[in-house]
């Protein structure tokens, strides 16, 4: 039996809504400090960039760290950072996939308002407070 409560607003409760999905994707060492961290999409129902709920395991419970979204541009070398104000100008990260060597795959997305969005993969690896795109591994795509 999950928890009783349903506000969206609260990092603990996920699930779904009439606007949104909220549910864990990775937990891990997402940012190479050592420490284990749970990412799930915050919900939202439009296509703006998505928004992700950090929190971190603090030895007997996730604690909040931040909501927000990480961006960047699709490019090789490309550094990605956790941001409250994303552009429509960067690619940003819409799911993580997974570890991988050093860094973690994830699913980017690009979409400026105007026809359809791009999306690619990539390999983010955690470097100085952000990330940075190790490679692309499947090409933008509309």
């Amino acid at each position: 039996m999950g928890p009783a409560k349903k506000d969206a607003e609260d990092p603990l409760v996920f699930g779904e809504w009439d606007f949104g999905i909220s549910m864990p994707e990775v937990v891990g060492d997402i940012d190479g400090d050592g420490r284990v961290e749970l990412v799930a999409h915050a919900p939202q129902s439009d296509v703006s960039p998505t928004s992700f709920r950090v929190l971190r395991w603090t030895g007997n419970q996730f604690k909040p760290v931040f909501v927000k979204s990480l961006t960047g541009k699709a490019s090789p070398g490309a550094v990605f950072s956790w941001t409250n104000k994303p552009s429509n100008a960067n690619y940003w990260v819409h799911k993580w996939l997974g570890p991988t060597d050093g860094g973690w795959r994830v699913g980017l997305m690009f979409y400026n308002g105007t026809g359809e969005p791009s999306m690619a993969e990539g390999i983010l690896k955690p470097s100085g407070g952000g990330y940075t795109l190790t490679r692309v591994t499947r090409k933008a795509t509309r």
